[in-house]
C-alpha cells in the first residue's frame, strides 16, 4: 500500500484525524521520516491533524451551487449553530466543487454528500447527528439508463471483448484488431484535449518495446474535479464493468500487468461500486493473476485521491500516486514515455475506456454513425445551471447548444438564457448572441449570412474540430456545460470562478500562484455604477500566465474574466492602474 493510501486508511481508522501517535507509528512502520509525512499532510486537503467536531459541515461554494446561493446558506447555518460552533461541536465551511452540480446546493455532512440541500434540511440533519451521533448517506441509483448506446451488454456484465481476447489463438493479432477498431472509429479522449485513443495506446506499446521496458502501467483518471463536471460519476456508478474491461484490454495490448483507477475521495459510492466490480471480475478469472489460466496477469487497484483539484492534471495525479505532492511535471517527457515510477504509462479518462467494448463489439462504423452534423460518435455531457432537468446525458457529437437546451426541458422558471459555459469555468462564458466583430473572419463567412449581424449561440455545434478550426481555438470545449439565466449575477459568478482557481493552485509556479490571486483581486474590485473595473494591465497578466504556467490551471484561470471582458461589455469598464 502506498504512503498516501496508508495515511487515508489510518485517518479513517483513527476517528477522522492523524494524531502524533499515529504519525509516529506510520513513520516507524514504513521507515518514513516524519517530515515526509508532514509534506503530504500539509498539501492535501483531506488530511487533518486535530479531532473533527461531532458534525463537520462543508457546503459547495462553486459554480451551480454558487448560483443557488450557497454562500447565503453557509452564513445562515453559521448563525443557526453559533453556540454549537463556539462549543466545538459543529464546524461549517465552504468547499470546492464536490461533483454534484446537478443537485445544488451540495452539502457534505461528516463526509456524506447530500445534493439538493436547503437550510431546513441541513438544520434537521445536523440536529439529528448531534443527538444520535450517526450520519446516513442517501441511497444511490445504479441502474443503467435504457437509452445509453455505450451499454453494449444491455445491462448485463459480460466482458465479451476480454474473453475473446484471452481465448484468441493469436493475441497479438487480436490486440491489433482492437486498435484498428479504435482507429477507424476516430475515438478521442473524453477527458482533456481529445488525443486520438489508438495513437496514444500505440505510442506506449511501441516505445516500451523499442526500449525493452518490461514494466508498463495503465491508469484511469477518474478525478473529475472541474466545477460543473460529473459525467464520470455516473459512468463509474452505473457501468463500472465497461470501464474495467476497457482498462484490462488496454493493459493486455500494451503489455502492462498492473492498472490503477484514480478516483476522487468524495465519490464514496463509486469507489465501492468499482471495487466490487474488480472483485467480481477476479472471481470470474478476468482480473488479477493468470487470467482464464492463460498465464497473463492484470492486477487492478483503486487509488483513492487525497484531495485537491490539481490532481486531475495527469502528471500531478502521477506525482500523488508516487507519494509526492501533486504538483505538475514539466514536459517532455510525456507520460507515455516516462510516467508512473518513470515507466511507460497509458493514461485515459473513465469515458474513453468505457467506450472501448461497445466500439469493438458493434464495429467502428456503428460508433461513427452516432454523430450528427458531419461529426462522428457520441459523448457524455454534464448539464447544469438554470435548467429544468440537470443531469448526465449521452449525446451525439455535433449537437448544438439548442439541442442540449431542448434535452433538459428548457430554462428554469422560463428565464432567458444570459450566458453559456462551454467547459466549466475553464472555458469561460459565451453570450446568447455574438456580433460579427466578436468572431473569426472565416467563421463569419461560413456561418453568418450576408446582411445579418449576429450569430445565435443556440446554433453553435459542440464539436472539438469545430472549436479548433472554425473558432481557431479561442474557446475551450469540454463536457461540463452550464446554462446561466438572466437572474444570475454574472459578475459574482465570475468572481467565484477566479476564487476557485486561486484556492486550488498548487503553488508550484510563480505565474499561477501570484497571477491567480491577482485575478481574484481584479474580480473583487468595488463596482462602479454596477460595472466591474478591469485594469489596463489585464492583457499583460493573461499573456504572462498563459506563456509561463506549467500546467493548464494557470493557462485557463483568467478565462472567466476574459470572457466577461470580450462578450459582456455592459458588465465592466477600464480602470487605470495607479
Amino acid at each position: 500500500m502506498s504512503l498516501v493510501q496508508n495515511l487515508i486508511k489510518r485517518q479513517k481508522e483513527n476517528g477522522g484525524f492523524l494524531s502524533a501517535e499515529v504519525l509516529q507509528e506510520i513513520s516507524e512502520r514504513t521507515a518514513t521520516p516524519l517530515y515526509r509525512l508532514q509534506e503530504l499532510i500539509s498539501f492535501y486537503n483531506s488530511f487533518r491533524l486535530t479531532p473533527p467536531p461531532k458534525v463537520e459541515v462543508q457546503v459547495c461554494r462553486d459554480f451551480t451551487c454558487h448560483m443557488h446561493k450557497s454562500q447565503e446558506l453557509i452564513q445562515d447555518l453559521k448563525n443557526e449553530f453559533a453556540e454549537e460552533i463556539e462549543q466545538g461541536q459543529v464546524s461549517i465551511s465552504g468547499k470546492s466543487c464536490m461533483g454534484y452540480c446537478d443537485g445544488p446546493v451540495a452539502v457534505s455532512l461528516n463526509h456524506h454528500i447530500t445534493p439538493d440541500s436547503n437550510l431546513s434540511h441541513c438544520v434537521t440533519s445536523i440536529r439529528s447527528i448531534l443527538k444520535s451521533g450517526t450520519t446516513h448517506g442517501k441511497p444511490v441509483d445504479q441502474e443503467i439508463p435504457d437509452d445509453w448506446d455505450i451499454d453494449c451488454y444491455q445491462k448485463q456484465t459480460k466482458y465479451e471483448l476480454l474473453k475473446q481476447f484471452l481465448k484468441a489463438t493469436d493475441r497479438i493479432a487480436f490486440g491489433e484488431s482492437v486498435l484498428k477498431s479504435l482507429e477507424d472509429s476516430s475515438l478521442v479522449g473524453k477527458g482533456g484535449p481529445g488525443a486520438r485513443t489508438a495513437k496514444k495506446w500505440r505510442t506506449v506499446k511501441k516505445y516500451a518495446e523499442q526500449e525493452n521496458r518490461a514494466v508498463r502501467y495503465v491508469v484511469c483518471n477518474a478525478d473529475e474535479s472541474e466545477p460543473g463536471t460529473f459525467k464520470d460519476r455516473e459512468l463509474l456508478l452505473r457501468s463500472p464493468h465497461l470501464v474495467l474491461e476497457g482498462m484490462i484490454t488496454a493493459a493486455l495490448i500494451i503489455g502492462a500487468e498492473r492498472a490503477y483507477i484514480y478516483i476522487r475521495h468524495e465519490y464514496e459510492s463509486q469507489i465501492e461500486a468499482f471495487q466490487k466490480c474488480i472483485d467480481d471480475a477476479k472471481a470470474q478469472g478476468l482480473c488479477g493473476r493468470n487470467l482464464l489460466k492463460t498465464g497473463l496477469n492484470c492486477e487492478v487497484e483503486v487509488f483513492v485521491s487525497p484531495g485537491n483539484y490539481i490532481c486531475g492534471e495527469q502528471t500531478a495525479m502521477i506525482e500523488a500516486m508516487e507519494d509526492k505532492r501533486a504538483q505538475p511535471r514539466q514536459r517532455p517527457p510525456d507520460l507515455e514515455i516516462q510516467g508512473y515510477r518513470n515507466f511507460p504509462t497509458l493514461v485515459n479518462n473513465v469515458e474513453t475506456f468505457a467506450w472501448v467494448p461497445a466500439i469493438f463489439n458493434n464495429g467502428p462504423e456503428w460508433y461513427q454513425k452516432l454523430g450528427v452534423n458531419d461529426c462522428q460518435g457520441k459523448r457524455f455531457v454534464s448539464l447544469s445551471g438554470d435548467i429544468n432537468r440537470p443531469g448526465v446525458y449521452e449525446v451525439p457529437l455535433g449537437s448544438t447548444v439548442g439541442d442540449l437546451l431542448e434535452i433538459v426541458g428548457g430554462m428554469r422558471n422560463k428565464q432567458q438564457l444570459q450566458a453559456f459555459g462551454v467547459s466549466g469555468p475553464s472555458g469561460g462564458f459565451l453570450p446568447r448572441k455574438f456580433s460579427r466583430d466578436q468572431l473569426p473572419e472565416n467563421f463569419v463567412k461560413e456561418n453568418i449570412p450576408e446582411g445579418e449581424n449576429e450569430f445565435d449561440l443556440l446554433n453553435l455545434p459542440l464539436d472539438n474540430n469545430f472549436f479548433r478550426f472554425q473558432l481557431r481555438g479561442r474557446f475551450n470545449l469540454g463536457a461540463a456545460h452550464l446554462f446561466i439565466g438572466e437572474q444570475t449575477d454574472l459578475v459574482s459568478l465570475v468572481k467565484s470562478c477566479t476564487e476557485f482557481y486561486r484556492n486550488e493552485s498548487c503553488g508550484k509556479c510563480v505565474p499561477c500562484r501570484l497571477g491567480s490571486e491577482k485575478l481574484v483581486q481584479i474580480a473583487s474590485r468595488p463596482l462602479n455604477e454596477g460595472k466591474l473595473q478591469i485594469p489596463d494591465y489585464f492583457q499583460d497578466l493573461i499573456e504572462l500566465m498563459q506563456e509561463s504556467s506549467i500546467c493548464g490551471l494557470g493557462q485557463v484561470a483568467f478565462n472567466p474574466l476574459l470572457s466577461l471582458k470580450e462578450f459582456f461589455p455592459e458588465t465592466w469598464e477600464v480602470a487605470k492602474s495607479r
